[in-house]
């Protein structure tokens, strides 16, 4: 029996949204341990890709509404606003995803909405669950910088007993995704009929690593399904 964890039951993407957007908003916070703040500024390295940054102040938001005219409008999963010692405003735009893939063209329309209206934005595509190569490529292209759950994984090297008591939370979350990140490399430890979902899209992962331009995942039909992988040209 899996440990007792909160995602286990909170695997939504609004759910992780939440969490994420609490640990950066602990960055700066008056009731927020060392510890946790520490955690904080790697996440924040991580997404800014900036290994020194003199931020002071840091704004968080998410389902961030942007109105871009009376017909249209989205919502941001995570919106950062994060202030340099300057009184520079830095923007990150991050698209969160469990398990999902983008809709439509919704990147570009962010990207191109966000660089007409200022300059110093990033772009950042979070993937919890797991992607093909050529998948992570394509978002690439779009101008947006993926982060995948093993670099996720990488900001929580924490102590859990300096945390305050009330940030144990972050301990499920390091465990939760731990768990899926073991599944995922377990392929060639367990015998095939004791596979899931996640060691699968290992097994398919490491065949990929050599190869270029091919795709995998689940297709539907009428009798239930199959994981396959193919070979997409484009």
């Amino acid at each position: 029996m899996k440990k007792h964890n909160i995602f286990q039951f909170a695997t939504s993407e609004l759910s992780n949204d939440a969490v994420l957007c609490w640990i950066l908003n602990g960055y700066k916070h008056k009731d927020s341990s060392v510890e946790f703040k520490k955690v904080a500024g790697k996440l924040i390295q991580l997404l800014t890709g900036e290994v020194n940054h003199d931020y002071v102040d840091i704004k968080v938001d998410k389902q961030h509404k942007i109105n871009v005219n009376d017909k249209k409008r989205f919502y941001i999963d995570i919106y950062i606003e994060l202030i340099s010692s300057s009184g520079q405003t830095h923007k990150i735009i991050i698209e969160d995803k469990v398990n999902a893939n983008e809709s439509g063209n919704q990147l570009e329309e962010y990207k191109n909405y966000f660089d007409s209206i200022g300059e110093h934005n990033k772009y950042v595509f979070i993937v919890i669950g797991n992607r093909s190569k050529n998948y992570t490529n394509r978002i690439e292209k779009k101008g947006w910088k993926v982060k995948t759950r093993s670099k996720l994984l990488s900001c929580f090297d924490f102590k859990y007993e300096d945390l305050y008591p009330n940030e144990g939370l972050l301990i499920q979350y390091r465990e939760y995704l731990s768990n899926i990140e073991n599944e995922f490399n377990e392929f060639s430890k367990i015998d095939v009929e004791k596979w899931n979902y996640n060691t699968i899209q290992g097994f398919f992962q490491s065949l990929e690593k050599n190869q270029s331009g091919y795709d995998w995942g689940y297709v539907n039909n009428q009798r239930g399904g199959l994981w396959a992988m193919w070979y997409n040209k484009h």
